[in-house]
């Protein structure tokens, strides 16, 4: 089922790795947990024993420390899980393991960054101390419900709905709605942040299809193996192909020591990552949100140290993208000097006919102009 699972390993993989990372580290986690985990208890067959609790708590709680660094917000899924593993074997291998991954962590970034590094507590700062995830989009309540669920899971959702009413007390259970239940109380929502639980929902899937008669199995597993494979084509070689091939195009194209603009916007490319042209000067619009609190801010609640925004200048705030769109032509024109190409999407094609005059158009797949 993974093998021919698109959003998770075709689509999403190359997308955010710290997502599929953490997505692996739970799924590894749940064999090693504690014996008296009742997530190994889903089906009510297995009775989730092992042969070494000690080493089983040590290599589970090593991969949900990492996890946890990687992305903090995995932490949710083990506080879920937390009541279900509660024992004084766990407590005491968490004092050690815990602190060890977390002062490992610390270390290893000072030393890269050459100066005292907590990601993951720029990771909370930025999106609740300064709630600025929302600048990047929101969306109501349902979101996971009616697309993130549907757009992860695709061709299994049906099954792993089935499977899910046939244990709907289990543990699995609990951790998927909690983790979707907090989740969803966040105004910034992706599909990406809940693919994690697609191990659990895949179990689910799993069991469900386990129950169709042979006959009709015989139908229905080709009818996923093709479709699956067709979303994973279509995502991968023609769905927003044009900002791929522009980037190999201008791998090409651009001069020793050139320059490029992007005028699209943001993390439309994939830019250096793909470019690979450190001689290029490249450029593009920036969506940056009003970063205006520093540590000592977070930790002071006095507005005269720490000036904050209000609602109605958070909502009048623009970015240079905004700013951009509002004035295409008017934004290029007050550039002290225009790059020797411009990268931009063929609906702006129009707004910029003044400056699409002193350059040769290349139009590539999916409207970008070149």
């Amino acid at each position: 089922m993974e093998l021919v699972y698109p959003h998770a390993d075709i689509f999403k993989f190359a997308r955010d790795n710290s997502h599929c990372g953490r997505t692996r580290l739970l799924a590894l986690a749940v064999p090693f947990s504690p014996p008296n985990n009742p997530l190994q208890q889903v089906n009510p067959g297995t009775t989730g024993r092992h042969t070494n609790p000690c080493s089983n708590v040590s290599i589970s709680l090593v991969l949900a420390s990492i996890a946890v660094l990687l992305r903090p917000t995995s932490i949710i899924t083990f506080l879920i899980l937390l009541p279900f593993s509660l024992s004084a074997n766990l407590f005491l291998h968490a004092l050690v393991i815990g602190p060890t991954a977390l002062l490992c962590t610390i270390v290893l970034d000072t030393l890269y960054f050459r100066r005292p590094t907590f990601p993951a507590w720029n990771f909370l700062r930025f999106n609740f101390f300064e709630d600025l995830s929302v600048f990047y989009g929101s969306m109501a309540p349902h979101y996971y419900l009616s697309q993130g669920l549907p757009m992860i899971l695709t061709t299994y959702l049906p099954f792993s709905l089935h499977g899910l009413s046939l244990f709907p007390v289990s543990v699995y259970t609990v951790v998927i709605a909690g983790v979707i239940a907090a989740f969803s109380y966040v105004a910034h929502k992706e599909a990406r942040f809940i693919s994690p639980l697609s191990p659990l929902l895949l179990v689910f899937a799993g069991h469900s299809l386990a129950r169709v008669p042979r006959r009709i199995k015989r139908i229905i597993l080709p009818i996923i193996l093709i479709v699956n494979i067709g979303i994973a084509y279509y995502a991968t070689r023609v769905h927003q192909s044009g900002v791929i091939g522009v980037i190999h195009h201008l791998r090409k194209d651009i001069p020793v020591n050139g320059s490029v603009g992007f005028l699209m916007p943001c993390y439309s490319t994939p830019w250096q990552a793909f470019l690979q042209r450190p001689d290029v000067d490249a450029w593009k619009l920036s969506c940056d949100p009003p970063l205006t609190y520093s540590v000592t801010c977070i930790l002071s609640d006095s507005d005269s140290v720490c000036p904050r925004l209000s609602r109605e200048e958070r909502k009048s705030y623009l970015d240079e993208a905004d700013r951009f769109y509002q004035d295409p032509e008017g934004f290029i024109k007050a550039m002290p000097d225009l790059p020797q190409r411009l990268v931009f999407f063929e609906s702006l094609a129009l707004r910029l006919e003044g400056i699409r005059a002193k350059y040769v158009e290349v139009i590539l797949p999916e409207g970008s102009i070149c």
